[in-house]
């Protein structure tokens, strides 16, 4: 039988209980929910008071922005490759944009659901994996000339680029401005502000801008219309029913406004037509025009 010291059976025996507990503390981690990033906006949902991380696997540093200025209670830390989230409280969703320092642009609608529900596991984005330099070399020296240019779009629009493009033409910072040759700016010709776009008279409604583009059945224009709650209590936006107009899509920073007054009492909506923006509206915005 061989004698082993004291000093060494305490120290094996330490050693074994540190790896057990190890052991079980990685067994309990809660494995990360994984979402490709496929162009369309990621839902990210959060519960108030829970901090949620997101990271996008491969960024060195990241960049986040909500579109339309801050949510009061929203706490968003970027750090390295990761973005943390805190809600203080519920709030429907709005939009953030996600840069990495590769140039990279993510949409995320961000969500706080009611206290007391199970947080969410963390997220990571996955990103599309870029084609090898040596590959895009050995295609670029074997293709035929074109006249196409490299930053060359796809000749139609969807809603979904149209809308992305709009957002970040208004609210991003300017180095972030958007140049996309499908897509160009128009004038707005006879759109002052009105109350009568949204139904109830309460909100006060200011077209800012308009674009247009070709879609995939004929022109397609997106209206960013300023939309400011005016009575002393919240409001929340149906589209389906509280909308006048002719409308294909709709799309908002978050359909909920805080009562006059507040930082939440403004939202911007986005009105996708297959017709100017004065047409689309049609009697809301010609009465107010032919008014004394």
């Amino acid at each position: 039988m061989i004698a082993i010291p004291a000093r060494c059976l305490i120290g094996a025996i330490l050693a074994l209980s540190l790896s057990l507990l190890a052991t079980a503390h990685a067994g309990t981690e809660t494995p990360p929910e994984r979402v490709a990033w496929r162009g369309t906006p990621i839902e990210v949902a959060l519960v108030p008071g829970e901090e949620r991380a997101v990271r996008v696997p491969g960024a060195r540093s990241l960049r986040a922005g909500l579109i339309g200025g801050p949510i009061p209670g929203l706490r968003v830390q970027p750090l390295g490759d990761r973005v943390f989230l805190t809600a203080a409280e519920s709030f429907r969703s709005t939009r953030m944009l996600l840069r990495t320092e590769r140039g990279e642009t993510l949409m995320l609608d961000l969500r706080a659901a009611e206290k007391g529900a199970a947080p969410p596991p963390p997220l990571e984005i996955l990103m599309p994996r870029a084609a090898n330099p040596d590959e895009r070399g050995a295609k670029a020296a074997g293709s035929a000339p074109t006249d196409r240019t490299a930053d060359d779009a796809p000749r139609t629009v969807g809603y979904q680029r149209l809308v992305r493009h709009a957002a970040r033409a208004l609210y991003a910072p300017p180095r972030l401005i958007p140049e996309d040759p499908g897509i160009v700016r128009v004038p707005l010709r006879g759109a002052p502000p009105t109350e009568a776009l949204l139904r109830g008279g309460c909100c006060l409604a200011e077209p800012v801008a308009s674009w247009r583009a070709e879609g995939p059945r004929g022109p397609l224009w997106i209206t960013a219309v300023r939309i400011e709650n005016r009575i002393g209590h919240a409001v929340e936006i149906d589209p389906r029913t509280d909308l006048r107009g002719r409308w294909l899509a709709v799309s908002a920073q978050w359909w909920r406004m805080g009562p006059v007054g507040t930082d939440t009492d403004v939202t911007t909506l986005y009105l996708i037509s297959d017709v100017p923006f004065r047409t689309a509206a049609g009697p809301v915005v010609v009465a107010q025009e032919n008014e004394p």
